[in-house]
């Protein structure tokens, strides 16, 4: 899979920045395209434009213990408590998946 397509677009990278997201990431979008950090250090070339978050980092950053988020069902045409505490992104993940899953909102 492209790197491209497991981090955030210009787009959202460049908004996220706009909205005070720390820009602290593997990879940053710069005036030459998508660069891995180390290489824009080590080469010099390339100016950053943005973070470039991959799904991970994104996970960390909404890591909130203790806290559930209310989510909109189009299906339902109601809304519901997401619960989003655990310690691991992957923990997060599984539980929005079964979420999903038991109340058939998704296959």
């Amino acid at each position: 899979m492209p790197l491209e397509n497991q981090v955030t677009s210009l787009k959202l990278s460049k908004r996220l920045k706009s909205l005070g997201a720390k820009q602290d990431s593997l990879f940053f979008w710069t005036d030459k395209g998508l660069m891995s950090d180390e290489w824009i250090i080590e080469s010099g070339v390339g100016v950053k434009i943005a973070s470039a978050f991959t799904s991970v980092e994104l996970g960390d950053m909404l890591k909130v213990s203790g806290k559930s988020f209310p989510l909109w069902s189009q299906a339902r045409k109601e809304w519901y408590w997401l619960d989003m505490t655990s310690k691991t992104e992957a923990n997060i993940r599984a539980k929005t998946l079964i979420y999903l899953i038991e109340n058939k909102l998704i296959k």
